[in-house]
């Protein structure tokens, strides 16, 4: 359906590597778009993609628990600011992995993320709406 939100955990049965095809698969989709930029490398002179933002308002909608700027800063690594953020995701690598590692992922309407990546991508949803 459209415009639904779709939210679940991946069980930690789910092998890496049908994970792994998953999100790869994600990552060329995104790229052929031009939308969401995975753990792209920082450029202060780039504001978020509509594809970041969409994704970090679906989480919003879907959590609504955690729309919140300092419950989201709060959840995220240490030091994590708009700012840096605004910058790329690149920072957040070590805990993206982490997750998915863990299973810690979220799929909102297509898209499978790690929880650290779709509360990035709300803390930018909520600062644009500034």
């Amino acid at each position: 359906m459209e415009g639904k939100i779709v939210m679940h955990w991946v069980p930690r049965s789910l092998s890496r590597r049908a994970l792994l095809v998953g999100f790869g698969g994600g990552v060329a989709a995104a790229a052929s778009f031009g939308g969401y930029r995975l753990l792209a490398e920082p450029d202060v002179n780039t504001a978020p993609t509509p594809g970041v933002l969409r994704i970090g308002r679906r989480y919003l909608e879907a959590v609504p628990e955690e729309a919140d700027l300092g419950v989201l800063l709060a959840l995220l690594p240490n030091g994590t600011n708009p700012e840096r953020l605004a910058g790329g995701l690149s920072d957040l690598a070590p805990a993206v992995a982490e997750d998915f590692e863990r299973g810690r992922v979220v799929l909102l309407t297509g898209w499978l993320v790690s929880r650290t990546e779709a509360r990035a991508a709300a803390v930018l949803a909520l600062t644009a709406q500034r």
